[in-house]
């Protein structure tokens, strides 16, 4: 290998170090943002919940134990929170990086792109409905 090899291979390490970092940082503040927000619904949830059980009427609580209802609720808001902020980061790094792929590839070759794709979608519709039978079945038995 020449110098001029070496200096290549240099210079994509440093770029790939750079990349790691960027991608570090941007994980870093988006999984802040996605538990900000995931908080910040689950507190909106609680405080209309309060609000509710507090504008109810005391015949309410004489046919439904409170401590009953307020379990249930606190464990079902947790739920939610809990999906928000994982199945949310996961849908929007996902489509992010389905977009940076995409970019590079049609960068790289915009044929070659469109046939991937065309091969692509088929089998993954295919995959679905396949999928989806199954749970149909699964679920109504």
């Amino acid at each position: 290998m020449t110098k001029k090899d070496y200096d290549q291979i240099t210079t994509l390490i440093f770029y790939y170090m750079i990349m790691v970092v960027v991608s570090s940082t941007a994980a870093a503040f988006g999984g802040y943002i996605f538990r900000t927000m995931s908080e910040r619904i689950a507190l909106n949830i609680r405080n209309d919940f309060y609000v509710s059980i507090v504008n109810k009427d005391i015949a309410f609580f004489d046919e439904r134990k409170s401590g009953d209802l307020i379990s249930r609720m606190l464990s079902d808001i947790q739920i939610i929170q809990s999906s928000l902020s994982t199945n949310i980061a996961s849908f929007v790094s996902g489509t992010l990086f389905i977009i940076a792929v995409l970019t590079i590839m049609c960068y790289i070759s915009v044929e070659l792109t469109g046939v991937t794709i065309a091969c692509i979608i088929p089998m993954v519709l295919f995959s679905v409905l396949i999928y989806g039978k199954k749970m149909r079945k699964l679920t109504r038995v």
